[in-house]
């Protein structure tokens, strides 16, 4: 299902809106989020209009907190957990899977086992990069590349496996190879960790 961006005011890919270098960056968000929502309410009365101009104070209110928090956190000198190499690596790795993902839905349909692939490996990357941007401070300094690389690896290894799944079943040898390289890559991720 497609997710409103508020950038280009259209229907498309749910991508990283609060991204702001400076307050004048917020102001077209909000603006874009309220027409976007006055065209799709078709919107006719006063009551509906007060419930639009709380809505976009409601939008502007959030938008500003979430810059207000960005700021402070790149504001107290330490390097950000999104600016390190493991984030670039799987930010990286999100976008171009992204790519592939739309490449995909413009030949085939959303129900496609390629396209489901794709989704999957897509939101396990994700989820990855949420478990990355809440480490705690003192485990940030092991985000390198090479942590960054394996944790591309291990999405790539869960995106095949289940691949694999839904042609084998768990008792097959593939399904068990690729099941024991996942296992794998945790077991050495984990190790990582406990440095």
């Amino acid at each position: 299902m497609p997710v409103f961006h508020p950038t280009n005011g259209r229907e498309g890919q749910n991508t990283d809106v609060v991204s702001f270098v400076g307050l004048r960056g917020v102001l077209p968000h909000v603006i874009s989020a309220v027409r976007w929502l006055r065209g799709k309410l078709n919107v006719k009365g006063s009551e509906t209009m007060k419930n639009l101009k709380l809505l976009g104070l409601l939008l502007c209110t959030l938008l500003l907190t979430n810059f207000a928090s960005a700021q402070s956190e790149t504001s107290n000198g330490s390097k950000p957990t999104d600016l390190s190499p493991a984030y670039v690596a799987l930010a990286s790795h999100k976008s171009a899977v992204a790519s592939e993902l739309k490449k995909l839905l413009a030949d085939f349909t959303a129900t496609s086992p390629n396209v489901l692939s794709k989704q999957f490996e897509l939101e396990i990357t994700q989820r990855e990069i949420a478990k990355v941007l809440v480490m705690p401070e003192t485990r940030k300094s092991l985000l390198s590349d090479s942590y960054g690389k394996l944790l591309v690896r291990k999405i790539t290894t869960e995106a095949a496996l289940r691949n694999l799944l839904v042609e084998y079943t768990l008792s097959t040898p593939q399904v068990r190879g690729k099941s024991n390289e996942l296992l794998a890559i945790e077991n050495e991720l984990s190790e990582i960790l406990l440095k």
